[in-house]
């Protein structure tokens, strides 16, 4: 989701995705409902599937079972499948992020340079679906608190840099981020452009949140500068850490 994105005033961004190609077939899985507790599901697995044969399985429930249906993106990206019991019940894709997106770049404050050099540590959740017969209350926030303890390894497994920031869209005509929230995400603002490569007509802007806690509210996501008496560092409650040489920073680096 690289280089192809910029939103001018009042236009849609857009992210550049791959076509998915020819029409998938759904797959044959075992429909019947799962309702009960979290802790009566038992042992939840989360598998990341990129490269592997079991991504299909992931795109064709992505493309019949989630409202925006499968999105491919272009660049760095992975796709998880959850299962317990034997069974799938949920579906993770993440892809780099989108270049421009103020209230993050705000939040972060980023200059210019800055976002060019640590975009690359940041992931997007383009698609979250839990399986609509999988009913098990405080799945979503406990799956979501699983990812972040999980994301950022296996980035570095497959494109050998971390992620210390992970964002998302949600769209308040539809959702009001309650499982996000229950899981340290934050809200950053809003934000009015497409989403996942369908530009939008929705009368509501989309909300922008990010993730809290743990090692990520502590990553020097402006930094690139060695430790010197010459560069202080300052920071903000709840922020990354910066320097006033944030344009040549990289968390790469430290």
């Amino acid at each position: 989701m690289g280089a192809r994105r910029r939103a001018s005033a009042g236009k849609p961004l857009v992210t550049a995705i791959e076509p998915v190609g020819t029409p998938l077939e759904p797959v044959e899985l075992d429909q019947t409902p799962l309702e009960m507790s979290l802790h009566e599901l038992g042992t939840v697995q989360l598998e990341q599937v990129r490269r592997t044969e079991r991504k299909a399985l992931v795109n064709s429930l992505m493309e019949h079972h989630h409202y925006l249906r499968l999105s491919q993106p272009v660049g760095e990206h992975l796709k998880y499948l959850v299962s317990a019991r034997g069974r799938p019940i949920a579906c993770f894709c993440w892809s780099s992020a989108p270049r421009h997106l103020a209230p993050r770049d705000t939040y972060i404050g980023w200059s210019p340079e800055a976002r060019r050099a640590n975009l690359r540590y940041v992931a997007y959740q383009t698609r979250f679906l839990i399986l609509p017969w999988i009913r098990v209350p405080h799945l979503a926030s406990h799956l979501l608190g699983r990812m972040s303890q999980q994301l950022s390894a296996d980035w570095e497994k497959l494109y050998a840099h971390p992620i210390y920031f992970t964002e998302t869209f949600v769209d308040p005509e539809r959702n009001r981020g309650t499982c996000y929230r229950t899981a340290n995400w934050t809200a950053l603002g809003t934000v009015w452009q497409g989403l996942h490569g369908e530009a939008t007509t929705r009368s509501a802007e989309p909300e922008v949140y990010r993730r809290s806690g743990g090692h990520l509210d502590h990553a020097p996501l402006s930094c690139r500068c060695p430790a010197s008496s010459t560069r202080a560092a300052t920071s903000q409650p709840g922020r990354a850490a910066t320097c006033r040489d944030s344009a040549r920073c990289d968390p790469g680096t430290r």
